[in-house]
């Protein structure tokens, strides 16, 4: 494979040796299979994990006898009070952090609805101030009309008023 092919096959993947990536890969059990029968160098058949997540039960008679420190070296491990008290440490910072996430998005989702409600809301009022300002505009408008009528009819009575006094100066004469 030319260098240039090498690069741009390249994956970024997530580094096994952080606890978080290790325990995303060992929750699935073909991966887990694999990771430890690489680690072992040889196939494994199943693993069985009991009630309590932070060990795993392997037959060390599938095993070749070379791998018996790793075995004994991990046995240590979970026999270990303070690597337990890690790994349950871990274990509760991990649901903690899950259930944070898991709040967080609830939280995230009732805002967002929230949100559209207030749209929507605000789209309502705009539409009621436009239908106040259409009322507005008719209320001038009839107030207009009632102000030119008022005038005419008031023209109207001066211009009796002016004829009434013409007809009784002439009534005089």
């Amino acid at each position: 494979m030319a260098e240039a092919e090498r690069y741009a096959a390249a994956v970024r993947i997530a580094n096994p040796m952080y606890d978080a990536a290790f325990k995303y890969l060992m929750d699935d059990d073909a991966s887990a299979r694999l990771l430890v029968g690489a680690v072992l160098g040889e196939e494994v058949e199943s693993l069985q994990v009991p009630g309590n997540r932070s060990v795993l039960e392997v037959d060390e008679r599938q095993l070749p006898e070379r791998y018996a420190p790793v075995l004994r070296r991990l046995a240590g491990a979970a026999a270990s009070v303070e690597v337990s008290d890690s790994m349950a440490l871990e274990d509760e910072v991990s649901e903690t952090w899950g259930r944070m996430k898991r709040e967080s998005a609830a939280k995230d989702a009732a805002l967002a609805e929230q949100e559209t409600a207030l749209a929507a809301k605000d789209a309502a009022l705009a539409a009621k101030d436009a239908a106040l300002a259409e009322q507005d505009a008719a209320l001038v408008e009839k107030d207009a009309a009632l102000a030119r009528e008022r005038a005419d009819r008031e023209a109207a009575e001066e211009r009796a008023a002016e004829m009434a006094r013409r007809l009784a100066e002439l009534d005089r004469e």
